[in-house]
Order: structure tokens, then C-alpha cells, then sequence
């Protein structure tokens, strides 16, 4: 059962701060048809994946086919994000009261950057499938 839009926004904001909580997810998670990547935004940070389907959730789909894995390719999720937020219009957040794009991608980032080791281990992943395809 979902609290009142207002203590929800607060809710939301407190474990995803990347993202605004508008009265049209809240109203879709209400009557239960949110997808599964919007079923736990108040109770815990979302995953790699489930910020990803976030992302194409809230963006829309056609806006942002096709997008890149986050896990695997940082840099490329993030460019391939920036191109996709660039049409969006701004919208109101009503936990600061001020017009701001739908994904914060300062916070996003802050969230979800991969550690170094993560890094390490995507560049030697990375390595074995260049050599791999050599042969």
C-alpha cells in the first residue's frame, strides 16, 4: 500500500535521488501497474538493471531504444542518456520546488558509478573478448 504523494516523493528521494516522483508514476504505482523496475523505488535503492528500465521507463521507449547495459559500459550509458534527456522538457520537483530534467544525471552518476575494482575487472572482460574474436 502506498503512503500519500507527498511522504512517497520523500520516501523516494531519500534512496533514489535521481529521479523525480511525479504524480503520473505515483498514480501507475497505485493502481499496480508499474513495471518491476518501479515497484521498489521507495524501499531500496534500485539495481544497475532496474535503474536502467527506469530510465527507458521514464524517458519512454522509443526515445531510448536500444540503450547501453550500465554495468558493462559506464561511459556509453551515460552518453546515449545525455542524447536522450536533451528533448525532454523540464519538470517541476515538488521536493525542492524548482524545474529540473526527469533524471538528475549529477546524482545518477553519484549512485551508480562503478568502483574502480568494478572498472579493473570491465577492462579485463574487455580484453579477453578482443582476443577471443581475434581468433
Amino acid at each position: 500500500m502506498l503512503r500519500d504523494f507527498l511522504s512517497e516523493i520523500k520516501q523516494v528521494q531519500a534512496v533514489n535521488p535521481w529521479m523525480i516522483y511525479t504524480p503520473e508514476i505515483h498514480r501507475i504505482r497505485e493502481f499496480g501497474h508499474a513495471p518491476t523496475c518501479l515497484q521498489f523505488l521507495a524501499e531500496r535503492k534500485l539495481t544497475h538493471v532496474e535503474m536502467r528500465d527506469a530510465c527507458i521507463f521514464l524517458l519512454g521507449y522509443d526515445t531510448i531504444n536500444g540503450i547501453l547495459d550500465p554495468i558493462s559500459d559506464w561511459y556509453w550509458f551515460l552518453q546515449y542518456l545525455k542524447h536522450s534527456m536533451s528533448s525532454q522538457s523540464e519538470l517541476r520537483n515538488k521536493n525542492r520546488n524548482q524545474m529540473r530534467p526527469i533524471i538528475d544525471l549529477d546524482r545518477l552518476i553519484k549512485a551508480y558509478r562503478p568502483t574502480r575494482e568494478q572498472r579493473r575487472c570491465n577492462f579485463y572482460i574487455e580484453k579477453l573478448r578482443f582476443l577471443f574474436r581475434r581468433r
